[in-house]
């Protein structure tokens, strides 16, 4: 589970987010992958048969905008790209932001 947490003071904005991804395979090419985190949690089969790793950052920055993300980390990377190519086109952040969000099938 990810958690992002944002907040501002007067002079500066701070963000921080967790680099863990679970996956429901192994993550093969990580032979000599620590058996702990680097805050001493364990990594690789959890009891529910998915595998956890640190292994992602989920804090983004593009174009002086800071993004940070929880769920999916290929989403997640693949949504701040998006992001990142309205932004370069010289689009607002808000309507790059909705622009990336309509590429995405949403079930109501």
């Amino acid at each position: 589970m990810t958690y992002c947490l944002g907040w501002k003071s007067k002079t500066a904005a701070f963000l921080i987010a967790d680099s863990a991804v679970t996956k429901r395979i192994a993550i093969t090419e990580d032979k000599k992958l620590l058996q702990e985190s680097s805050f001493g949690e364990k990594q690789g089969q959890m009891n529910t048969g998915k595998y956890v790793y640190e292994r992602t950052l989920k804090l983004n920055s593009v174009n002086k905008i800071a993004i940070t993300f929880a769920g999916d980390a290929d989403f997640g990377g693949n949504f701040v790209s998006l992001i990142k190519d309205n932004l370069d086109y010289g689009i607002n952040i808000k309507t790059a932001i909705q622009y990336s969000i309509n590429n995405y099938i949403v079930d109501p």
